[in-house]
């Protein structure tokens, strides 16, 4: 009997809660509350309890799960779903979760780092795979960006003059990456002694594979899709509907800011769906240009802007080496190749930037993943839009 859709819905609320969810869902109206504090520490004590206030019923937990199950059901399949639900009812999940339950270390997480001399190298990559695969790395790197970008926003709303969101440079997100999966394969190298390294292998898989790429990867979106819903009911709390304008841009003179331009994603070749655990889903380049524009303060609107600019991104896919980890995977995986900016049309006031040709190199032959080669289209694009000097034009960040 084929699946309902109220059954799919369940059994992505079950994934969820197995990835103990509310525990993060919990945690965001601090969160964001801190975000607001940095911006504005001598908020009067009265005003903090307000915005306090606010903030716990815009992001009450049930409507923002509630939200992140909606999201993710725009692309869910049964396909997808079946074999994640397999994997934790009878699969390698299942038979990982009960070994570390029941494992009690000897000792604490930090006495057990403390002592690690000799760490034993191939199990700690074996670990750090999982944690990667399950998206230890960057699931709370992008969610706090997103948290920091909203309190910017509300901020600004509230008559505040906090500048304009500056995002993690590459650099520093890279480095913030890979010390969270640093640290979450010692937490499991601690936790997980029993588990043998055929059944980690096992579990990595599943998260590796097509369906395990979708959940880990939309899910990521949802609760950061859904976060950005709760600061706007929390803005719609706090704003006068009359003050609910735009924030000021930074550079009234940079396109896109003062005057909305459109974007337009339109692919060399056919539209990528697949993904691959080394250069990520090379579809998602439309959507990760598109929020670090948006984070950076730009205006922009899906589809052609007929009356004034449009951004027009054309990218193309090419295949190459998996090269993973391991350095034994010789399969070819798909990544993206270039990408060719034009803009189409012209703002009325300052005409049309030139456009350009971002590659995806970094040195002689490495090719970035889908979130490196994002970054550095947008950064490309926003140094064009800022009227920049082309002498200080961004490289890729390698």
């Amino acid at each position: 009997m084929a699946q309902t859709s109220p059954e799919l819905r369940a059994d992505i609320d079950t994934l969820l809660e197995g990835d103990s969810i509310d525990a993060t869902l919990f945690d965001l109206p601090e969160r964001f509350f801190g975000h607001v504090m940095l911006l504005v520490p001598e908020l009067a004590l009265e005003d903090q309890e307000v915005l306090a206030a606010a903030i716990e019923q815009g992001f009450d937990p049930l409507q923002v799960r509630s939200s992140i199950v909606d999201f993710m059901m725009l692309t869910a399949t049964p396909e997808l779903v079946d074999p994640l639900v397999a994997s934790r009812l009878s699969g390698a999940e299942a038979e990982m979760t009960p070994l570390m339950e029941e494992h009690v270390p000897d000792e604490s997480f930090e006495a057990f780092v403390e002592g690690l001399d000799d760490p034993p190298t191939e199990r700690l990559r074996l670990l750090a795979g999982l944690a990667d695969a399950r998206g230890a790395g960057d699931f709370d790197l992008l969610l706090d960006q997103a948290l920091s970008a909203a309190a910017h926003r509300l901020v600004t709303l509230l008559g505040g003059a906090p500048g304009p969101f500056q995002p993690l440079t590459d650099d520093s997100f890279e480095g913030a990456y890979r010390q969270r999966i640093l640290t979450r394969a010692l937490e499991l190298l601690h936790a997980m002694a029993p588990v043998s390294d055929e059944l980690v292998g096992r579990v990595t898989a599943t998260y590796t594979s097509e369906e395990g790429r979708w959940y880990v990867d939309h899910m990521t979106e949802a609760v950061q899709e859904a976060a950005l819903e709760a600061a706007r009911r929390v803005e719609s709390s706090l704003v006068p509907t009359e003050s609910q304008a735009a924030p000021q841009p930074s550079n009234p003179d940079a396109f896109c800011q003062a005057v909305a331009c459109g974007y337009l994603v339109e692919w060399r070749g056919s539209l990528p769906t697949g993904t691959n655990g080394r250069f990520g889903a090379a579809g998602d380049l439309d959507a990760r240009v598109l929020e670090w524009l948006s984070l950076s303060g730009y205006q922009l609107t899906r589809g052609r802007n007929a009356e004034g600019l449009t951004v027009r991104l054309r990218p193309r896919t090419t295949t190459t080496v998996c090269d993973f980890l391991s350095g034994t995977d010789n399969r070819g995986c798909q990544a993206i190749n270039d990408v060719r900016v034009d803009f189409l049309g012209a703002d009325p006031e300052r005409g049309t930037p030139d456009g350009l040709l971002v590659r995806n190199r970094c040195g002689s032959d490495e090719i970035m993943d889908v979130g490196g080669i994002s970054a550095f289209v947008a950064a490309r694009i926003q140094h064009l839009l800022a009227r920049a000097p082309a002498d200080q034009m961004p490289g890729p960040s390698c």
